[in-house]
């Protein structure tokens, strides 16, 4: 059911630029550059540096030595300001919090992680997909500046391809700049024209 759903991006109440730091883009540049009120920059991860006039970082396969200055997604990051976490392969699931802003309209269905990072949660953080009652693979830290650490690389899932992962995307940079949402509108049933041509994914490959 989840693919008969459209999902589109909520528009922010100001300009948002935001740092994409990625070897390749990856699953987020294709995104990131249709999302609305967005200015988006990339950065190699090779010699990073923190420039200023950023918002909002994401950082895809890395992570920088010191503490991010500004929110940030960190995917499969490794940093000694991070959660450290010891491999565990086709984990699962145990516990969702499906009431945080993060996983709110984020349908988890049909996602398999090949590896992931399983990590003990500390102090002032929140295990959005944990896997017991003290291992997570997806943490959100509520000091500020907020980030998000998601304990796996989309190369090993199909949640990058997901229906819901712009939903996630969108939810994620909604909750780490704390922005207040315009409006949100429910979508009804959409019938689009399909010339049976092609159909791109969300990161722009066949």
């Amino acid at each position: 059911a989840i693919d008969d759903v459209a999902h589109s991006f909520r528009r922010t109440n100001k300009r948002l630029r935001v740092g994409l730091v990625s070897s390749d883009g990856g699953y987020f540049s294709s995104l990131l550059n249709n999302y609305p009120n967005a200015e988006v920059r990339e950065f190699s991860p090779i010699g990073f540096e923190y420039t200023g006039n950023i918002d909002l970082y994401i950082f895809d396969g890395m992570a920088p030595q010191e503490p991010s200055r500004v929110p940030a997604l960190v995917v499969n990051g490794i940093g000694p300001w991070l959660p450290a976490g010891t491999p565990v392969f086709n984990p699962e699931i145990i516990s969702k919090e499906e009431q945080h802003p993060i996983l709110q309209r984020v349908s988890l269905d049909d996602v398999f992680i090949d590896v992931a990072n399983q990590v003990q949660i500390r102090n002032d953080e929140t295990s959005l997909l944990g896997l017991d009652t003290t291992l997570s693979i997806l943490v959100a830290n509520n000091r500020q500046p907020r980030w998000v650490w998601l304990g796996f690389d989309l190369d090993n899932s199909n949640f990058g391809r997901h229906s819901s992962f712009p939903v996630f995307l969108d939810n994620i940079i909604h909750w780490l700049m704390d922005v207040e949402i315009i409006s949100y509108a429910g979508l009804g049933p959409v019938r689009v024209r399909f010339s049976g041509d092609q159909i791109i994914g969300v990161d722009g490959n066949l």
